[in-house]
């Protein structure tokens, strides 16, 4: 297949499912002049709302996506594989297209892949925490874009995210899943315990008025020490000053009033600690019993 970059992002762009990347995709697409030519939920609701939203109606039936030169498949993992099976057997004789899901871990079926020797496949995943609003997504600028495939699909995908505004690297060849978990600690985890830090702070007797402010600032403050400097350096608290007493006074506390905060309390107290002897090349200070579990 002879390939110029961008010719299938010209023939035009579809996408199956208008959930919480879907939708944003589909946004981003439309703003950046992106030919969106096709769009599908198996909430019909979704696809009205969607285009109430930016005042304009696109189709969703199968002729208007068998012209696309990229078809996104922007639903949960497990729905990927049967719904490119039905989409295919719809399409009569594909070719000259590309599939595309947007998981981080999920492989293409092989068997699939094989029965449809016309049709390349990749993967196009943008790590990126995506909210319940889409409207609160300003932009992909900054956000890395795991893309595999073939020579000419990463070439594509990457033509096509650098269009949205983001930057697109290669997932690696080997262990997907821990890829996958690395993402899942930088995007979900820290949620968790901004709303442990609000609940505390509540707790505590601080105006619930101010709390989300503040707890918020503080959490900005740290990514932007991250994004500033390397990990190690922006680290700060307890742990890194080695103030056992204190952190002994917050776990005898959290046993007390949130015994299930005082477990993790201790369980990440004790990494930050480790890692920190790690990076000093010096034993952890063991003298608070409080930190076993």
């Amino acid at each position: 297949m002879n390939h110029l970059a961008g010719r299938f992002i010209e023939k035009g762009i579809g996408i199956l499912g208008l959930g919480r990347v879907g939708t944003v995709l589909a946004g981003f697409c439309v703003q950046g002049n992106l030919p969106l030519k096709a769009l599908r939920d198996p909430d019909p609701g979704a696809v009205i709302r969607w285009q109430d939203r930016l005042g304009m109606v696109l189709p969703f039936d199968d002729d208007a996506f068998r012209t696309c030169g990229i078809v996104i498949f922007a639903v949960p993992d497990r729905a990927i594989d049967g719904s490119a099976r039905e989409f295919l057997s719809n399409i009569h004789s594909p070719r000259d297209m590309i599939l595309v899901h947007t998981s981080g871990i999920h492989r293409w079926d092989p068997d699939i892949v094989d029965q449809y020797k016309t049709v390349d496949f990749g993967v196009m995943h943008p790590l990126m925490a995506f909210p319940t609003n889409p409207s609160n997504v300003l932009s992909f600028n900054n956000i890395g874009f795991g893309l595999s495939g073939s020579e000419i699909v990463v070439d594509e995908l990457t033509s096509l995210v650098k269009q949205l505004g983001g930057t697109p690297f290669l997932l690696p060849a080997g262990n997907l899943c821990l890829y996958h978990a690395g993402a899942v600690f930088a995007a979900s985890f820290p949620v968790l315990l901004y709303r442990i830090a609000i609940e505390l702070m509540l707790s505590a007797g601080l105006p619930e008025s101010i709390i989300r402010d503040i707890a918020g600032g503080l959490m900005a403050s740290v990514i932007h020490n991250i994004s500033t400097s390397n990990p190690r350096d922006a680290l700060s608290g307890p742990a890194v000053r080695k103030d056992l007493s204190t952190i002994a006074a917050h776990i005898a506390q959290l046993e007390t009033s949130h015994p299930d905060y005082a477990r993790i309390y201790r369980m990440l107290t004790k990494s930050l600690m480790d890692w920190m002897a790690l990076s000093d090349e010096r034993p952890t200070p063991d003298s608070s019993e409080n930190l076993k579990s």
